[in-house]
């Protein structure tokens, strides 16, 4: 089956397709399996190789943006719970027992560490990145960037390439510690 052979040839390129959305390896796994069931339960034919696969691409990216909306409805919830003043564990005690507890006090020690080592990477890059990556993404972020740019005189290009080169370095460090999450595929 054509499908199935464009499945296995490409799925490294299908699983960074979901991983620029998700950017959780766990979470990235799960909507390939619910993509993969989904896909094949349909039973749809192809003629090349290139509508197969853009057909395959198509349902990674709607897959992945659902998931994504998804985790964000939950976090938007998670924090209408603690801004009302309940924890989440004990707004959920019925239903949650003590090893999801550990495991989100757990999840919540690796986001911390996670936190301290991009501020760390963050730290060690040039100058023009590090002012980048603060303006899209510092406390200030709500002003509009390229408004800002234009006051300072630096082309919005400029500054955007800068924030992306300085992403790429970050990811290079964490790789390079071992951060779970940041190693290669």
């Amino acid at each position: 089956m054509l499908l199935k052979r464009i499945w296995q040839e490409r799925l490294r390129s299908l699983r960074a397709v979901a991983f620029t959305v998700l950017t959780d390896p766990a979470a990235v796994e799960d909507v390939l399996q619910e993509t993969f069931t989904r896909v094949f339960q349909r039973g749809r034919a192809f003629q090349t190789e290139d509508e197969a696969f853009n057909y395959l691409r198509r349902a990674v990216i709607n897959n992945s943006i659902d998931a994504f909306r998804k985790q964000q409805r939950n976090l938007k919830r998670f924090r209408q719970r603690e801004y009302q003043g309940e924890s989440p564990e004990i707004a959920d005690s019925q239903t949650i027992d003590p090893l999801e507890i550990l495991i989100r006090e757990e999840n919540h020690v690796l986001q911390n560490r996670l936190a301290m080592e991009v501020r760390r990477a963050v730290g060690k890059l040039p100058q023009p990145q590090r002012e980048a990556i603060r303006l899209f993404f510092g406390k200030n972020s709500r002003q509009n960037v390229k408004e800002v740019c234009r006051r300072k005189g630096i082309p919005y290009s400029t500054v955007r390439s800068r924030m992306l080169k300085g992403i790429d370095n970050i990811r290079r460090q964490l790789q390079l510690r071992g951060m779970k999450g940041f190693t290669p595929f």
